[in-house]
């Protein structure tokens, strides 16, 4: 299920609501399964991808900042 919503994510159109999307996923991969083990390698994974989509949204507001000042 996590999965499938992460993926979703790449389909909005903003930034900021990809991000949401991806680090709420890692919320949902960071649950004990059967053996009460959490998936710590995918919580990271999720954790790193939206670092990369906020570092994205981060320069485009950036620029747009300064292409607004001018």
């Amino acid at each position: 299920m996590s999965d499938s919503k992460a993926q979703y994510s790449t389909k909005l159109l903003k930034k900021p609501d990809q991000f949401r999307v991806v680090y709420a996923c890692s919320h949902l991969l960071w649950v004990e399964d059967q053996d009460g083990v959490k998936d710590g390698k995918r919580v990271l994974l999720c954790l790193k991808r939206a670092i990369r989509i906020a570092n994205v949204a981060q320069q485009m507001a950036n620029v747009t900042k300064v292409a607004a000042d001018q």
